[in-house]
């Protein structure tokens, strides 16, 4: 799973913490690679260069439960964790929810950095997984370059509707890839009696674009799903006291 935490990364790592999922920046600033620790702690002189100790506990615990009840609200789908992190702008700096999970998601950067650190093994998983990340990125540049050009003077609900069109021909790309991928793997375990070791798979990902010819146009039956689109709004209108 990969994701964008808008710069807000302990607070992500935190929240995705809470909902069960291991969030493992790609930290870019020199800076954000110190060691934070709870206040008090005593620290080497050898190792004051790179730790902190500026994480206070009582602010966890003062805010802890307002945090839990965003994580709930993530977990329970009231809410999408983009939204969650999107909402932790300069304005909820002093609130005692975002400062509970952005002192508890140093921590877990802290952690997650001298595993990092001390582990090969698991260093070198991380790393895979970002670079899949990273090719995610450079398929969305592909898709975007063959688009319709610059961004700017456009309104917000252009920038929106590109956006998830842009995320609609990436999932398609990954979806066709992924298909091909396990036609082939049962087409070689039918015919051939092959099986590939799962630990070979982990290292294959869908994000392939040498073979797709972008400089096109996808049409959409929507004729066909006129029902299902219109659904919603019907309902809408259906209990509006206007109608």
């Amino acid at each position: 799973m990969f994701t964008d935490t808008h710069g807000f990364s302990a607070y992500g790592g935190s929240l995705s913490w809470n909902v069960s999922i291991l969030l493992c920046p790609r930290l870019q600033n020199h800076n954000d690679r110190r060691l934070h620790v709870p206040s008090g702690i005593r620290i080497p002189e050898k190792l004051k260069e790179v730790v902190l100790a500026d994480i206070s506990l009582k602010t966890i615990e003062k805010g802890w439960a307002a945090h839990m009840k965003v994580a709930d609200a993530v977990m329970s789908g009231r809410l999408s964790a983009t939204a969650a992190i999107e909402m932790q702008g300069a304005a909820h700096h002093g609130d005692a929810s975002f400062r509970a999970g952005h002192a508890h998601g140093l921590l877990l950067r802290t952690n997650d950095l001298l595993r990092s650190y001390t582990d090969p093994d698991y260093r070198r998983e991380k790393l895979r997984y970002l670079n899949h990340n990273e090719r995610t990125h450079q398929l969305q540049r592909q898709i975007r370059k063959a688009g319709s050009g610059s961004t700017r003077g456009r309104r917000d609900e252009e920038l929106s509707a590109q956006s998830h069109c842009l995320a609609l021909c990436t999932n398609l790309v990954m979806a066709y890839n992924t298909n091909c991928l396990q036609r082939t793997l049962d087409a070689w375990r039918k015919t051939l009696s092959r099986e590939i070791d799962p630990a070979i798979l982990r290292f294959i990902s869908p994000m392939g674009f040498g073979h797709i010819n972008f400089n096109g146009v996808i049409v959409f039956p929507f004729e066909h799903y006129r029902p299902q689109l219109l659904a919603s709004a019907r309902g809408i209108r259906a209990r509006s006291p206007w109608h």
